[in-house]
């Protein structure tokens, strides 16, 4: 992580865990770079939201590095947040599906975005019947 921020993520935890009440959780591009980083300074996040698609795009890890990180992230009970499971619309709904199959018992969510109402529904319909996340 840039700069090297340990005392500002520590404070930041324990101000949303203590008083906000609510889990810490990060964001994370490179999520290979993020559980060696969190490893290293000893921080236990709730949350780590990630790009999960088969083509690993935008990620900053290898697909095989991203795919082990999230394995033991969520080993560890760390809850994942599945984002850009399209790949910014290169795959299909049904090809996500199929490659978040092989993650469904380390995924906590998936979060996916669309302008068109008829395929929120859509998907929504195909999350369900897949993983029964919603």
């Amino acid at each position: 992580m840039a700069y090297n921020p340990v005392e500002l993520l520590r404070e930041l935890k324990r101000y949303i865990e203590k008083k906000l009440g609510i889990g810490f959780g990060l964001e994370t591009r490179n999520i290979g770079q993020l559980k060696k980083y969190l490893e290293e300074i000893g921080i236990h996040v709730e949350y780590v939201m990630t790009l999960m698609n088969s083509l690993c795009y935008q990620t900053a890890s290898s697909k095989e590095e991203a795919e082990e990180a999230i394995r033991e992230l969520g080993k560890q009970g760390i809850k994942i947040i599945a984002i850009n499971i399209l790949a910014s619309g290169v795959i299909t709904l049904e090809e996500a599906c199929k490659y978040l199959e092989s993650f469904k018992d380390k995924m906590y969510a998936v979060a996916y975005g669309t302008s068109k109402p008829h395929r929120a529904r859509e998907n929504t319909t195909v999350f369900k019947q897949r993983f029964c996340m919603v």
